[in-house]
């Protein structure tokens, strides 16, 4: 499979490692470029208030008619006073509806305004909640979204923004806006580091997962894009072998929804 890079948003970032911040979250959002369009994977993984993990949050949300949005990170806020919930998707949708898709970089920076002016007053009394890593005052980042697009030349675009609060004084709300080039057949935002291990120079990291048939078969493809539903297996078993790669969050879990954005702007889901 040839020009297979990846792309990594680590989420919960400390300020000097980003190899520890991949070990210690577990959200993993894959897209792979195939032939039928952008397979699209992300697992379910959500932890609640008290720190516990459930498998039921759809990353994935339809944006208008042309594109899929993934989030993933920290959306819980705890602070003296109870807890805040905010949720991207939620803000991200309403502010589709104002500016809409023309531009998705300007779509991501008039989001990036709100979350500042909705959320960043909460965060200066807040904390990870309980089961995230306590960075030491050097700050985490909370979450990202990814806005997966086909303009009406069918060329698809994938967009990314990431918000870190930094504790150390001045406390601040920041965030990074990326746009991903064309080239990139695999992309993925979150627990990086498995990816990054697997697909990179060596060849003898995670044995295990290269026997994989799902993986395998991906790996040795020698055209420029894989068949769709190759793909898309591809993408669901990167997501299961990250799981299972998780030691500093074993309980993470290895379902994923997926689903192809058409190169007409069609998102369809695709069920086990």
């Amino acid at each position: 499979m040839r020009r297979v890079l990846v792309a990594c948003a680590a989420l919960l970032l400390p300020a000097s490692s980003a190899d520890v911040a991949r070990e210690e979250h577990g959200s993993l959002i894959v897209a792979v470029r195939s032939t039928g369009g952008l397979a699209l994977c992300a697992d379910k993984r959500r932890i609640t208030h008290d720190g516990k993990h459930v498998d039921d949050q759809v990353k994935l949300r339809r944006l208008g008619p042309r594109a899929v949005a993934a989030h993933a990170g920290l959306r819980w806020a705890f602070s003296g006073d109870g807890t805040h919930f905010f949720d991207p998707a939620v803000v991200l949708e309403e502010v589709y509806r104002r500016v809409g898709l023309e531009d998705p970089t300007a779509l991501l920076q008039a989001f990036a305004e709100e979350v500042h002016r909705r959320y960043a007053p909460m965060l200066p009394s807040t904390r990870p909640p309980p089961g995230q890593p306590d960075h030491g005052g050097r700050g985490h980042i909370l979450f990202t979204t990814v806005v997966f697009s086909v303009d009406k030349g069918g060329r698809m675009g994938i967009a990314r923004v990431t918000f870190r609060f930094d504790e150390v004084p001045p406390e601040a709300l920041r965030h990074d806006v990326k746009v991903f080039p064309d080239q990139q057949n695999v992309v993925a935002f979150g627990n990086t580091k498995f990816l990054e291990e697997l697909l990179g120079a060596r060849k003898d990291t995670h044995p295990e997962a290269r026997k994989d048939p799902g993986i395998a078969a991906a790996l040795s493809h020698h055209e420029p894009l894989l068949p769709e539903k190759m793909a898309l297996r591809f993408a669901r078993r990167l997501i299961v072998h990250a799981s299972r790669a998780n030691t500093a969050w074993p309980d993470v879990s290895p379902t994923s929804d997926c689903g192809v954005l058409r190169r007409t702007g069609a998102f369809d889901e695709v069920k086990r």
